[in-house]
């Protein structure tokens, strides 16, 4: 649609001020374009101004899609949830948790409710940022409302650098809430650990891990390894170091099916499992 509107109107669809940028974040640009021409003949609305958010947030251009939000205000257009969230979410992917965080209440004051994908990406750019308490808070704030946190929301918390006991009582209240924890909640948990210098508890994570669906993958491996390294724990970190090396290599991917997917031979894929599980069980075996 940008490109035929491009071809017709020629440059000034852009507007005034907008660069028109190549490759595959080229489309925020001509969007600001359409509007731009929309408004002059007063036929900007609402779902035209969250096209052009929703286009900028895939663009990654926050500033931009602020910009459509005052735009909104000059012509006096309500915003409504898919403004904000869209706003939220292109602040999530630079990193401007402040900002998104000022989004966030500024739409509550709209007596607007946020969904979970809106919280969720207000927490995840908290988390980029390491402003770990605000993603608890907003953790909590959405505990307390009808709209209750989901997997993807603890693990936007869990990446935020939190310590690591903070870390285990999300754990227990993603199992409380009935929450299964993936590999990233786990990473996220065992990287808590090695900054402690919490090898025991990392060592318990990964006994967990290979007794639910998410098995330990390489990273979750290379962390327990690091923190049973540097805490003195030897013989653990040696058995580790073992099943990293495997866990990493081309033969295992996740499983032995897996491996032969990617070209392995049947034999040597469930060897290679085979020797990963059993270095794993015998450093989780303190």
């Amino acid at each position: 649609m940008w490109r035929l509107l491009n071809l017709i109107h020629g440059p000034k669809l852009l507007g005034l001020g907008y660069p028109c940028p190549q490759g595959p974040f080229a489309e925020w640009a001509q969007a600001l374009g359409l509007l731009n021409a929309a408004m002059a003949s007063a036929a900007a609305d609402v779902a035209l101004c969250n096209a052009v958010c929703t286009t900028c947030e895939a663009g990654q251009e926050w500033r931009q899609a602020v910009e459509v939000l005052r735009k909104m205000q000059e012509i006096a257009l309500q915003p409504d949830l898919i403004t904000f969230s869209a706003i939220i979410s292109a602040c999530e992917a630079d990193g401007e948790w402040a900002f998104a965080l000022q989004t966030l209440q500024d739409m509550q004051r709209r007596k607007l409710t946020p969904n979970v994908i809106t919280y969720n990406a207000t927490i995840a750019a908290c988390g980029a940022g390491g402003i770990w308490l605000h993603a608890v808070r907003l953790l909590k704030a959405m505990a307390d409302t009808l709209c209750p946190p989901d997997v993807v929301s603890y693990n936007s918390v869990l990446a935020s650098g939190l310590g690591w006991q903070m870390s285990l009582q999300l754990l227990q209240e993603m199992r409380i809430r009935k929450l299964v924890a993936d590999a990233l909640s786990y990473n996220s948990l065992m990287e808590a650990m090695d900054r402690a210098w919490q090898w025991r508890a990392a060592v318990i994570l990964l006994t967990e891990m290979q007794d639910l669906p998410t098995s330990p993958d390489a990273i979750s491996i290379s962390a327990a390894f690091s923190v049973c390294e540097k805490s003195g724990a030897k013989h653990q970190a040696w058995l580790l170091e073992e099943a990293a090396k495997v866990a990493g290599s081309f033969l295992v991917k996740k499983d032995a099916a897996a491996a032969v997917h990617h070209g392995c031979s049947w034999g040597k894929a469930t060897m290679a499992e085979s020797w990963r599980k059993w270095f794993l069980k015998q450093a989780c075996s303190m």
